[in-house]
């Protein structure tokens, strides 16, 4: 049984952060560290974990500009893809964002079809005209 969780502290993190490389949704230079991710949580953020028994199966990073929901790092373990855990997530996070009154937001990977099907199920559609662009060395 999948139980959904909003308890975050380092150990929590470390788990996380491995998910997060292992399925490819982490990388050292988006910057996503402890430190980055506590911050968010004093700010409507939340950290929402999937666990199975006591292995974290699935992730789901939220942050908030106080205008907006924007939805990080949704992430399943590879070997349990497919077994409605992002769907769980899913559920969780609009529940929150519909609590917290916020529109969500999010970015998605064009060659990931199986993450675009599950949001668009939830409600979410292309921005049309608008492409994504990043600075990322500060």
């Amino acid at each position: 049984m999948i139980i959904i969780k909003d308890t975050f502290n380092k150990e929590i993190f470390d788990q996380i952060s491995e998910l997060w490389m292992s399925t490819g949704v982490g990388n050292p230079q988006r910057g996503d560290n402890f430190e980055v991710v506590n911050i968010t949580l004093n700010n409507k953020g939340k950290i929402l974990t999937a666990w199975e028994n006591d292995r974290l199966v699935g992730t789901c990073w939220l942050t908030s500009d106080n205008r907006r929901l924007y939805l990080h790092h949704m992430a399943v373990h590879p070997d349990l893809q497919n077994k409605k855990i992002g769907h769980s997530l899913m559920q969780e996070a609009i529940k929150y964002g519909k609590a917290c009154q916020l529109q969500m937001k999010l970015e998605v990977n064009e060659q990931n079809p199986m993450a675009i099907h599950l949001y668009k199920k939830y409600g979410f559609n292309f921005i049309e005209h608008y492409i994504p662009m990043i600075k990322r060395e500060i």
